[in-house]
């Protein structure tokens, strides 16, 4: 296999032709960092000469047989969202001025990923301060959505989401507090995973809400996110099984698109054990806008919709964050009853439906309807892609206990193989 036929967007393909000596990482790179650099709206940031430099480290150590010192995705392309600081690159968050010119350090997730062997390429788009689901921010070039031209790629990791839909690299680092990930994913058609809050660090990665932030990974394969979780210090593994775990599955206030995709899943072996006719009711608007205002009490040229939720969030009483936070812990509680019994997962939309035109200014609570209540509780969640509506790509979001990680990545690997199949195939 020549490099020019590795398939960049699959790191496990990629790392295996490095790993055989049939592809160069630095061919690989070189192609990566060429389609980044023709796409100014997905990349903001682009680090060659560091690339280049630890891709040739990959190739002199295929080249003098020490595989073994290599890490699981030595050589594969990845791809940073612009929160995250990269060693000597701007962390500039969609602000009109960066936060820092130069991170002194990599921040603890990319850090990791190089240790394993990951080539950084650059830093893609966010929303300003990750406060919104359009993809875009202020002053920075129009971000593309790969799978869906001339609609919105959704956010606020809508950067990662595009660089990975669009092949130029096989993972992104991406955050999640309200469904920064998961929404994305849904809407250019990738995978998308948040695992259970506080399992991967944050150090090193601007806030928004610390109490809800968290990191995860968007890819096109779910071996290619287990791998990446496994670099970042998830100790776990996807689960294989012998059959999928028993499901409960959202039926109320979900679109038709939903039931047609999780009646796939029921027809390849999936166990629907109940039915539930809606999510959790949360209140987390005062606990974000109080959070965003004490991280960022002045933010010169603010976007207006994050001057407007720093302005909420300075006007809000403490009281009533606490007792939001005393009703979000009942509630999560509660909703743990759904796998005391015999279901293990559940299973619901990721968006309500496939991503809006350009243009458009989607609210938080609409893009979010169904993976807001689920970041609150802090559990481990996926976006798989599951079809097109209208053209354009959707997702089916799976999610686990707390801690459950393993067996929620077995189950992503499992569904986005059955939602792949042709309709023949699938049962």
């Amino acid at each position: 296999m020549s490099a020019g036929a590795v398939i960049s967007d699959d790191g496990a393909l990629t790392a295996a032709a490095i790993r055989a000596g049939t592809a160069s990482a630095i061919d690989v790179c070189e192609t990566a960092l060429a389609s980044a650099a023709a796409a100014p709206g997905i990349f903001w940031t682009l680090d060659g000469d560091r690339a280049r430099a630890d891709a040739a480290r990959v190739d002199a150590a295929v080249a003098a047989g020490s595989i073994d010192r290599l890490g699981p995705l030595a050589g594969v392309p990845v791809a940073v969202k612009d929160n995250y600081d990269v060693l000597g690159l701007p962390t500039t968050l969609g602000l009109p001025e960066p936060v820092h010119v130069a991170a002194e350090a990599d921040a603890g997730a990319v850090a990791a990923l190089r240790r394993a062997g990951a080539i950084v390429i650059g830093k893609t788009a966010m929303d300003q301060l990750a406060w919104s689901m359009t993809g875009d921010a202020p002053g920075y070039p129009p971000l593309p959505n790969p799978a869906a031209p001339g609609y919105l790629t959704g956010g606020s990791s809508g950067g990662s989401a595009a660089a990975v839909a669009a092949g130029i690299v096989a993972l992104a680092l991406g955050t999640d507090t309200a469904g920064s990930i998961r929404v994305p994913a849904a809407w250019c058609g990738v995978i998308g995973v948040k695992p259970t809050r506080g399992r991967v660090s944050l150090r090193g990665v601007a806030p928004l809400a610390p109490s809800l932030d968290t990191a995860g990974v968007l890819a096109r394969t779910a071996a290619d996110c287990a791998a990446a979780l496994a670099a970042l210090g998830l100790h776990t593994i996807a689960v294989p099984f012998a059959a999928p775990p028993r499901c409960a599955v959202l039926t109320g206030d979900a679109p038709p698109w939903f039931e047609r995709a999780w009646k796939r899943l029921a027809a390849a072996g999936w166990e629907i054990e109940s039915r539930l006719h809606a999510l959790p009711s949360v209140r987390l608007g005062r606990i974000l806008a109080r959070e965003l205002a004490a991280c960022w009490p002045a933010v010169p040229d603010a976007s207006p919709p994050v001057a407007a939720g720093v302005q909420r969030g300075r006007a809000v009483d403490l009281a009533d964050v606490k007792a939001d936070r005393v009703q979000l812990a009942d509630t999560e509680l509660a909703a743990r009853a759904m796998f005391a019994g015999d279901a293990r997962l559940l299973v619901l939309p990721s968006v309500p439906g496939p991503a809006p035109a350009r243009g458009t200014d989607p609210s938080v609570g609409d893009a979010s309807r169904y993976t807001l209540a689920l970041s609150a509780f802090g559990w481990p969640c996926a976006s798989v892609p599951c079809g097109l509506v209208d053209g354009r790509p959707v997702g089916l979001q799976l999610a686990a206990a707390p801690g459950d990680d393993g067996l929620l990545l077995g189950c992503v690997a499992d569904a986005a193989r059955v939602l792949a199949l042709p309709e023949a195939q699938r049962a």
